[in-house]
């Protein structure tokens, strides 16, 4: 009963922190304001809302929402960008495998932990596959929530700071859906969440309901933005569950080695950036858009963040879901081919 007084208070919390940040002007204020509050409760001992169910369901609500922005005519010039997609995202495991083996020696851990703890995946994958692999599953898990929760907190505010604004417009309808769309999205977002879990994908509650919505929308079957109360729930929810990741006694277990793997994580941070900056020079994209697509952050929040912005969501997405299967279909394969050269 004490527990879940404490996961409710926990929620109201959050919600009360979420909406001062939100009236403050805070980007990404619905998973930012739920996340440092999360985090706090957890790390003091005390039960923090962290169901699984309630955040299957806030990365479908965001996965829909993200979704209906992919219109016909953003997605006819996606294809133009899977190549830059996919070389900059093995850029980033290379990068991952200099900077782990750097990490590595840091911590005086071994090599495997060290890349894991790198590599821009899927906080839960990263950890499951460094174990398989002999490394530390524990500290990969900390450093990847690090990772996830320091992007969220310095790149969206960051970029309203130095009032990075994207050229591009998303043509989808500004007023919300109505009743019957709404309810026609619902039913592709399940239908493409059960897709994408039959066919195995990463992170299948987020991309799932994403393409689900994605279709409809290029259809024309549905237009309008998802309504602002049920985006901010969807965000609260990603938002509560990284914050949960932190508990006391997996910090501890790093100890003062915490602060050597934010020194890590802000400068892979830097070096993503200057190829993101690279990458808009080169193709003439702009720099806001170019750092959410290229940025180690997590899909769900740059996503989010780029909807929130007014960048180009389409852009973000092909980025972030052709890491997904970069990273989570070749990462092992890759540190194993580097394992055995290095033997």
């Amino acid at each position: 009963m004490k527990a879940n007084c404490e996961r409710i208070l926990s929620l109201l919390i959050a919600a009360a922190v979420a909406f001062v940040m939100s009236a403050a002007g805070v980007p990404l204020a619905w998973v930012i304001g739920p996340m440092t509050v999360s985090a706090a409760i957890s790390l003091s001992g005390r039960q923090t809302f962290a169901n699984l169910t309630a955040r299957k369901g806030g990365q479908m609500i965001v996965g829909s929402a993200v979704g209906l922005n992919l219109t016909l005519a953003s997605v006819q010039t996606l294809w133009i960008w899977i190549p830059a997609a996919i070389v900059i995202n093995i850029a980033a495991l290379f990068l991952a495998l200099f900077l782990g083996r750097l990490l590595a020696a840091a911590l005086n851990t071994n090599p495997a932990t060290g890349y894991f703890a790198m590599v821009p995946g899927g906080l839960s994958e990263m950890a499951n596959i460094a174990d398989r692999a002999g490394g530390q599953n524990e500290v990969v898990a900390i450093i990847q929530a690090l990772r996830v929760a320091i992007a969220v907190c310095i790149l969206p505010p960051l970029m309203v700071h130095l009032d990075l604004h994207g050229a591009f417009i998303n043509d989808g309808i500004s007023t919300p859906l109505t009743p019957l769309p709404g309810f026609y999205v619902a039913v592709a977002a399940v239908a493409g969440v059960t897709s994408a879990r039959f066919l195995r994908l990463n992170n299948p509650w987020m991309i799932g309901a994403l393409l689900g919505a994605a279709v409809l929308a290029v259809m024309g079957l549905a237009s309008g933005k998802m309504p602002r109360s049920l985006f901010c729930v969807g965000q609260m929810m990603i938002g509560m569950t990284i914050g949960a990741r932190f508990r006391l006694e997996h910090l501890l277990s790093v100890g003062r080695r915490l602060w050597v793997a934010v020194g890590f994580i802000l400068l892979t941070m830097m070096c993503m950036a200057v190829i993101s900056i690279i990458f808009s020079m080169a193709s003439g994209l702009d720099v806001a858009s170019s750092l959410l697509a290229v940025s180690p952050g997590g899909f769900s929040e740059m996503a989010a963040t780029a909807d929130i912005l007014k960048l180009n969501v389409a852009l973000v997405t092909i980025f972030h879901v052709t890491r997904a299967f970069i990273v989570n279909g070749f990462a092992h394969r890759f540190w194993m081919s580097f394992a055995a050269h290095t033997r």
